[in-house]
């Protein structure tokens, strides 16, 4: 390739060594040639086309490298500007190189036509052949003066008018299709302040767009977003007409795509929005709900332990009441007993009858101090330790009497748990029975029974003693109280006598576990 500039150089490119500026004169019939080497200043030693522009920088079109602009400074040097397809041309194979009215360059490679526009220091590299649907390998471009071009070209000589697409604004872009979950949405009923809500399930949504380049649709760059995602960055600008999301997350979402105008400006953006709802245990009426659980939680074992420190200080009152009534009041009858009993020392009969009744007394009081410390210990909780301790009082009872007694206990009943101020009061009711029937009754035969029928227990006790009538008021308190403690705990007490022919007490109470 050869060029000769305005200064008189002749630029000579070779095909595989480098880039040449020869200088010769003329003098007394002497040849004069002078050959400097600029070959460094290339990023390829393969010359495939040479051209001075208006402003008298050097073009030069290489095979791999793109196109090379020289300008010339003092000394002899160059500055040197590059371009190639890594700042958006066609291809790097130059083979011609021309200039139009304008000063923009146009540079012919195997690919098509590239346009370079000149910008501040620099140019904007215009694909005109992608715009233009023109693709050809070129070899020789002719600009005129009416914004047209002459191009020799492996598909013949081609006229081409310049219509400065460049300048073009974008596209405007439109959604065409929309999927969301599994349903699919028409864009053109879609408006501004439209609502779609999807479940949380239904995570996941597509979107198809387009737009009217009637030049070239195929080279138009949509670039899009999802504002609402992790990633809200636009993409690179292509030339994909769909795109879709898979998981999304639940939130609300705008979906956002554009396209890129010849001139390199964003056009209008097009979008569509829509919410994913969050699951039930996600939302804030859950959470509420949840919290309301919480509290009403708190407030039932609030109210499950004032209940227990009330059931204990009730049992520590009766306690304390049977201490007082039971302990106190024997323990006042023995200091009683004892002083009488100190004034009769003088008279041994009189002394012993008052002795006999203090050892009373203290049995009475020891036993009524077992039965208050056998009801507080937990380990006796159950049916099975309240019987056993019923058999050992029977036999204690009717050990040394004519009195046989039979106690028959259902075999269902031993695993029960009672409480333990239940526990007492059926003991105590028992205890009492018992003690009537060896006061009162002058029985042979004693016959008692005890079964639990649907969380009920059924005491029975028969004997085969004198009798009374149930029916006649006296001032005797054994009764009253055994009446007392079942109906304490919602049960009652029915009593069949007849004098002379025995009695059956039959007594239920509801047990409480």
């Amino acid at each position: 390739m050869l060029h000769i500039d305005k200064k008189g150089y002749l630029w000579a490119g070779t095909r595989d060594n480098g880039l040449f500026r020869i200088t010769y004169s003329v003098l007394n019939d002497k040849i004069d040639i002078t050959v400097k080497d600029y070959s460094y200043l290339l990023p390829d030693k393969s010359v495939r086309s040479i051209f001075e522009d208006s402003h008298g920088d050097i073009w030069v079109g290489t095979r791999y490298q793109g196109v090379c602009r020289l300008t010339s400074k003092d000394n002899d040097e160059y500055d040197v500007m590059s371009i190639g397809m890594s700042q958006g041309m066609t291809s790097d194979w130059i083979r011609s190189i021309a200039e139009d009215a304008d000063h923009s360059m146009w540079i012919g490679s195997v690919m098509g036509i590239d346009k370079l526009i000149p910008e501040d220091n620099g140019y904007r590299v215009f694909n005109f052949s992608r715009a233009n649907n023109f693709f050809a390998s070129i070899n020789s471009i002719l600009p005129q003066q009416d914004h047209s071009l002459w191009v020799t070209s492996d598909k013949g000589l081609v006229h081409i008018i310049d219509g400065a697409t460049e300048r073009s604004v974008p596209f405007p872009v439109y959604i065409t299709a929309v999927n969301l979950g599994d349903t699919s949405f028409k864009y053109k009923a879609y408006h501004k302040g439209a609502s779609f809500k999807l479940k949380y399930n239904q995570n996941q949504a597509a979107f198809e767009f387009s737009s009217p380049g009637f030049i070239n649709e195929k080279q138009v760059l949509y670039s899009y977003r999802l504002v609402g995602s992790g990633d809200t960055v636009w993409s690179k600008g292509s030339n994909l007409h769909n795109v879709s999301y898979a998981s999304l997350k639940p939130g609300s979402y705008r979906f956002e795509v554009r396209t890129t105008g010849w001139n390199e400006e964003i056009g209008a953006i097009a979008f569509f929005e829509f919410a994913i709802r969050p699951p039930y245990w996600r939302t804030w009426w859950f959470y509420s709900l949840v919290g309301l659980a919480v509290l009403f939680l708190f407030y039932i074992f609030y109210r499950y332990r004032i209940r227990q420190l009330l059931q204990m200080q009730k049992v520590r009152n009766s306690i304390a009441s049977d201490l007082h009534d039971d302990i106190g009041t024997t323990l006042t009858n023995i200091n009683m007993l004892s002083e009488i009993s100190r004034k009769n020392l003088g008279q041994p009969a009189e002394a012993e009858k008052y002795l006999q009744r203090i050892s009373e007394e203290v049995t009475s009081t020891s036993q009524a101090l077992n039965d208050i410390i056998w009801s507080v210990n937990s380990r006796n909780d159950s049916m099975e330790e309240t019987l056993s301790r019923m058999r050992r009082y029977a036999a204690e009872l009717f050990d040394d009497s004519n009195t046989a007694c039979q106690l028959d206990v259902d075999d269902n009943i031993a695993a029960k748990k009672i409480s333990m101020e239940q526990r007492r009061d059926v003991y105590l009711v028992y205890k009492e029975s018992m003690n009537n029937i060896v006061k009162h009754a002058a029985a042979r035969n004693v016959w008692i029974s005890v079964k639990c029928v649907a969380e009920k227990l059924f005491l029975y006790i028969k004997d085969d003693g004198k009798g009374f009538d149930p029916d006649i008021v006296t001032d005797r308190n054994g009764l009253k109280n055994i009446r007392s403690r079942a109906e304490k705990w919602k049960g009652l007490v029915k009593i069949n006598s007849i004098t002379g022919n025995g009695t059956l007490i039959e007594i239920i109470i509801t047990l409480t576990g």
